[in-house]
């Protein structure tokens, strides 16, 4: 009898305590999957400025022009001294840094404008050149994800052709910090 009454009383305890687990588990699992979602989308913009701003200090610091090449697919990019070869296909031996596609990034988007790019060059003063080979320079990078909320953009100045790199916010309102006007 007594063995019943504990039983029932650790039935209740438990129930008390794992049924408010439960539904706060219930209620925080959608905002914490945007939120790795948004963090993928920001670590994956920053991964490919750290590239841009990467191969524009190689070419400073080395005073030759130097590539940075989108992979193609994912958040991926090389960063090369040869600037002859079509993107994709520079020599190992000419890979100054590269990033793998899709690392520490599962489900990051990248559109490129214009859309046929795949490279920009650096020269010697950090300036945005055109291309030797594989058509115009890379001037937008958009990096999204079909389950985030969050959007990026870099913007790499090759109007004036300062080789200047901004990220933005694409949905931000005009006049705030992250806005892209």
């Amino acid at each position: 009898m007594a063995l019943t009454r504990i039983r029932r009383r650790l039935l209740l305890v438990a129930t008390v305590a794992i049924v408010p687990l439960a539904v706060l588990a219930a209620v925080a699992t959608p905002s914490f999957t945007g939120f790795l979602r948004n963090t993928e989308v920001r670590g994956s913009s920053e991964s490919m400025l750290q590239g841009l701003q990467f191969a524009r200090t190689e070419a400073i610091r080395r005073n030759r022009q130097i590539c940075f090449d989108w992979s193609g697919t994912g958040t991926g990019w090389i960063v090369s001294s040869n600037c002859v070869n079509l993107p994709g296909s520079v020599p190992v031996s000419q890979v100054i840094q590269s990033q793998p596609n899709r690392e520490g990034s599962v489900t990051s988007v990248v559109a490129l404008s214009p859309t046929s790019s795949q490279r920009v060059t650096f020269n010697g003063y950090g300036r945005v050149v055109p291309n030797i080979v594989g058509g115009a320079s890379i001037t937008q990078i958009d990096i999204t994800s079909n389950a985030a909320t969050m959007r990026r953009r870099i913007l790499v100045s090759a109007g004036d052709s300062s080789g200047r790199l901004f990220v933005c916010d694409p949905t931000a309102a005009a006049g705030t910090q992250m806005a892209c006007s």
